[in-house]
């Protein structure tokens, strides 16, 4: 089985990082931030085995680059899949009941 490298876009990391300081401030909950951000990122850690397992996105077809999604509970991972370099691209992160913004992702994978 191939395995990919898996690569966070500061974009991505930011979105993560801020609902993790709304659960902690806002819902007053650090520990729990603390382990929902660590499961985040575990679940981002799975797309390095069959990544083509998940479903196009909503944003698909507003870029040059195919873009799928990964569902973490309530939450949608974007990202795409470079096979030449067997690297996965995570380039967005969105809560579920957050229409499409593909104005923020990037223009190329580069």
């Amino acid at each position: 089985m191939n395995s990919y490298r898996v690569i966070v876009a500061p974009i991505a990391a930011e979105s993560i990082a801020e609902y993790g300081r709304y659960i902690a401030e806002v819902a007053g909950k650090p520990e729990t931030a603390e382990r929902w951000v660590n499961h985040v990122y575990d679940k981002i850690a799975t797309l390095d085995a069959f990544p083509q397992r998940h479903v196009l996105a909503e944003e698909n077809g507003h870029r040059a680059y195919e873009i799928r999604r990964q569902v973490i509970s309530n939450y949608l991972v974007l990202y795409s899949i470079d096979e030449e370099t067997a690297t996965v691209h995570v380039i967005g992160f969105r809560h579920g009941h957050r229409l499409p913004q593909p104005d923020d992702l990037p223009e190329s994978l580069e």
